[in-house]
């Protein structure tokens, strides 16, 4: 990782007027407060550039699936006595878990010790539209962790999308739309 920041110090505050981060799949600017008088209380405003590829080794090494393609992040990171939280936007052009393509994909992350979250999330999908929601709860000890993905679709053109899957022998017509929920707790698919 290079960093380079500029900052000052005003009435027990860390300024960091300028923060430049880059680090292994990720072009960050930041602008953050630390409140020294009342340490740990610190706020970063980022907005970052991410190689989803690079993200995908370094979060997910031990699994096999790709990722593929750029997205911007724009939100704030806060650390305070008892917790953090990173929120905010997420936008990608076009980002691929391997075969699959998610143009104009969409959303909002909140990460907490005790949940992640991505609401209001959407993508176009092979002609049509989808809507999802993820959310991890992560409740401790002696409580695995859960997980739900629901998504919803419509409109998608089936040709485009058997196109894709390269299917050998078989090439379906028409639209679809509908609805997939999944649960389930870590370890226990």
């Amino acid at each position: 990782a290079d960093l380079r920041t500029w900052f000052r110090i005003d009435g027990g505050k860390v300024l960091l007027d300028r923060i430049e981060l880059d680090s292994d799949g990720a072009v960050s600017r930041l602008t953050g407060v630390v409140d020294v008088a009342h340490w740990p209380e610190q706020r970063y405003e980022i907005d970052s550039v991410l190689d989803l590829a690079t993200h995908r080794g370094i979060w997910w090494a031990p699994y096999t699936f790709t990722l593929s393609g750029e997205a911007t992040f724009k939100g704030y990171f806060h650390f305070f006595k008892g917790g953090r939280e990173l929120a905010g936007r997420f936008y990608s052009e076009e980002a691929g878990l391997d075969w699959y393509r998610f143009p104009q994909l969409q959303g909002h992350v909140r990460w907490t010790p005790d949940v992640v979250e991505v609401t209001g999330a959407r993508s176009k999908l092979y002609g049509g539209d989808a809507q999802f929601t993820y959310t991890m709860n992560m409740f401790g000890k002696g409580r695995p962790t859960e997980v739900r993905f629901d998504a919803a679709y419509t409109d998608v053109d089936l040709r485009a999308f058997t196109d894709a899957m390269e299917m050998k022998g078989l090439r379906l017509a028409g639209r679809a739309s509908g609805r997939n929920l999944l649960q389930w707790r870590l370890g226990r698919w």
